[in-house]
């Protein structure tokens, strides 16, 4: 109730979550991976009042983490 006490914005307008950062040892399909995050996945759980993080990618087994 706090947040909604004080009038602070529901949603910022930041242009990329830090999770979804492209980092310079990242791989070609983990770069891939957060890409499709960041610009389809994450604008629609957000539209839907929710959110979604990059967490990890294991490439030997192709499984990929991630917390709504």
């Amino acid at each position: 109730m706090d947040h909604f006490t004080k009038n602070e914005k529901l949603f910022t307008d930041e242009p990329q979550a830090e999770d979804t950062k492209v980092k310079e040892n990242d791989t070609e399909v983990v770069a891939m991976i957060k890409e499709i995050i960041e610009t389809r996945i994450r604008p629609v759980v957000q539209e839907d009042g929710g959110d979604i993080a990059y967490s990890s990618f294991v490439e030997d087994t192709g499984v990929f983490l991630f917390f709504i």
